[in-house]
Formats: structure tokens, C-alpha cells, sequence
């Protein structure tokens, strides 16, 4: 008891616990009245009459830290196989989700200049080349005057130069020089932006 009780308890109660003894001592053996000692020494171990230490405890992260770094090192020394599989298809889970991530975030950055942005369509090519299938980022240039002329839905045509024709160069402005490096497109690139 003087290890889990209360200090301010403890001597009140050891005294009601003797004297409750004594008076079962009177009426049973001595077997029973000790066994009757313990039951209510048992009793009293309820979360109220407790030590501080014993309720609550401060938690220490760094030391739950090692202890998982330990419990790990351990597994890892008893199950070698199981371990690395689990290891392995944790990092390849990990891997796939940041790229799957990574690719989302730049497909929905596409084209969000302008103001319009979800009635922007880009038009690519499809086609067979072999017995393989094809698609390119880029079309033939009279596409977009077709497109415009075919369907009244198209409000604008933009031609967009591809990737490998880009215009690099030196632009002169006021007598300053600067380098660029730029990708052709129609005239009417800009006033697009303004639909």
C-alpha cells in the first residue's frame, strides 16, 4: 500500500484496515481474516486514491522514437525476408503516389492563363504507324482555320509552333539586347485570351 496509495491516505486507512482486521480476527480464523485483509487492501486501490505518478505520466516522443527504432532493428534481425518485402512495397507505394500526385498537379496546370481556361482544347494527332498507334502533340497547321469553318462551336483557332521549331534569337529593344528563346504562334494568340 505504500507503494500506490496516496501519502495523505495511507495512514487513515492502514489504521481502518487494522482495526477492521482486528474485529475479523475476533469472528474467523486467522486464515480468513487475512484473506479478508487483502480483498479490502485490494479494494482500495482505485484510480482516486492513487499516486500522482500512477494517473498521468508525461510522454516522452524521444524515447517512444528509439523504442520504435529498436522494436524495428529487432524485427528486421528476426525477419529478414518478410521485412525487406514489406520495405520494398512500402517505398514502391510511396514512389507511385508522389508521382501520381506530381502528374495531376502539372496536368491541371495546363493552360490555366487564361481567364477561360475549361473552354480550352488542345487538338492532337492519332495515327496508326505500322502496328504500333501514334499520337502527337501537335497537328498540321491549317487544322484550326478547318475546325472554325466546319464547327460554329469553335469561337477561336490558336496555331501553336510544336517543340522542336522554336525561335531562338537576339531581340533588340531601346539599344538593349536580349536573348530569347520563344515558341511561333498565329496572330491571334493573344485576342484569344480576351474570349
Amino acid at each position: 500500500m505504500k507503494w500506490f496509495l496516496h501519502k495523505d491516505y495511507l495512514e487513515e486507512l492502514q489504521g481502518d484496515l487494522e482495526e477492521v482486521f482486528l474485529d475479523d480476527l475476533a469472528l474467523y480464523s486467522i486464515k480468513k481474516a487475512k484473506l479478508l485483509y487483502l480483498v479490502g487492501t485490494l479494494k482500495l486501490l482505485r484510480p482516486s486514491l492513487l499516486r500522482k505518478q500512477f494517473q498521468t505520466q508525461k510522454i516522452n516522443q524521444l524515447a517512444m522514437l528509439q523504442h520504435y527504432i529498436f522494436i524495428s532493428l529487432r524485427g528486421f534481425k528476426r525477419h529478414k525476408t518478410s521485412f525487406l518485402i514489406n520495405l520494398i512495397g512500402l517505398s514502391t507505394g510511396m514512389a507511385a503516389s508522389l508521382l501520381i500526385l506530381l502528374w495531376v498537379n502539372d496536368e491541371r496546370s495546363v493552360d490555366t492563363f487564361h481567364e477561360n481556361d475549361e473552354q480550352l482544347y488542345w487538338a492532337m494527332t492519332h495515327f496508326q504507324l505500322m502496328d504500333t498507334q501514334v499520337t502527337w502533340e501537335y497537328t498540321s497547321g491549317r487544322l484550326g482555320k478547318a475546325l472554325k469553318e466546319a464547327f460554329p462551336e469553335v469561337e477561336e483557332a490558336v496555331w501553336i509552333g510544336d517543340k522542336y521549331f522554336r525561335a531562338n534569337g537576339v531581340l533588340t529593344v531601346d539599344e538593349a539586347n536580349y536573348e530569347v528563346n520563344g515558341i511561333f504562334a498565329s496572330p491571334n494568340f493573344f485576342l484569344s485570351t480576351q474570349l
